[in-house]
């Protein structure tokens, strides 16, 4: 009797995830899909318009920040800007110049380049550096959140990863 009672509530425990937990799972998991294609629509908009102009403004910034805030997440964004530099090339015993040089690209990240945009309104590259963005989501999904109580799992990696870039191929400043 009392085996009979187990496989009873095993059975109702089974029909409700089966009826209801897994569409909702699946309804998140399209939700999230869905934000994954907005995020990375407009992260790549501004990151090839900012590689397009060789400068980024405040207001483009700021408007990219309010579109993907709008799918409900909180998302942490990086910025790298890597500057193209020439280096002479000097003999170490002679000290003279080999007529060659190297090519170096010298690094500026989040906060300065958003230290930049918040003094001046606009931040500059030229022709030849590299411009990159990174967005990932900050917390958890719905989605996520379901998974991880349904798997008995924890996740620890973003849900939404973007990132995007490239060499920046005009100036317009």
């Amino acid at each position: 009797m009392l085996d009979q009672s187990i496989w009873k509530i095993f059975s109702i425990l089974l029909v409700v995830i089966l009826l209801y937990v897994i569409p909702i799972m699946h309804t998140f998991e399209r939700q999230d899909d869905i934000t994954y294609s907005v995020v990375y629509t407009e992260t790549h908009k501004f990151i090839d318009s900012v590689r397009d102009l060789g400068y980024m403004t405040d207001t483009m910034y700021n408007e990219l920040k309010k579109k993907i805030s709008a799918t409900g997440n909180l998302y942490q964004i990086e910025l790298e800007h890597y500057k193209k530099q020439y280096v002479p090339v000097y003999d170490d015993k002679t000290h003279q110049f080999l007529e060659e040089y190297t090519i170096v690209y010298d690094g500026t990240y989040t906060e300065n380049i958003e230290e930049v945009l918040s003094s001046s309104g606009s931040y500059s590259m030229d022709i030849g550096d590299f411009v990159y963005i990174e967005v990932k989501n900050q917390g958890k999904t719905k989605a996520a959140v379901i998974r991880d109580y349904l798997y008995v799992n924890q996740t620890t990696h973003p849900t939404i990863f973007v990132r995007g870039g490239g060499m920046v191929r005009n100036e317009n400043h």
